[in-house]
């Protein structure tokens, strides 16, 4: 499939990432201080999940898929995410 994810609004979208045991593609969404959860079978996003912090650009998820970790640019700081979507 090809095609296009709509965030819905101008979000800044950075490093997709597949998760290692969902199969979800995970997006760092920098202005909404997020990483955005998008099924690559539908290309609809599923869920999000709260940095915390502003500009989170680069995005890390463990083996196991029950962690993420962002670089935030602007303040200079790591977000650790546990991997359950907030919605």
């Amino acid at each position: 499939m090809v095609g296009t994810v709509d965030f819905g609004h101008g979000v800044r979208p950075h490093c997709p990432l597949v998760g290692p045991k969902d199969g979800l593609l995970y997006v760092t969404t920098e202005i909404d201080k997020s990483v955005t959860i998008v099924d690559p079978r539908t290309l609809k996003v599923v869920g999000s999940l709260s940095t915390g912090q502003p500009e989170s650009h680069m995005l890390a998820i463990s083996r196991d898929g029950r962690r993420g970790y962002t670089a935030n640019v602007g303040p200079g700081t790591v977000s650790v995410l546990d991997s359950r979507p907030a919605s």
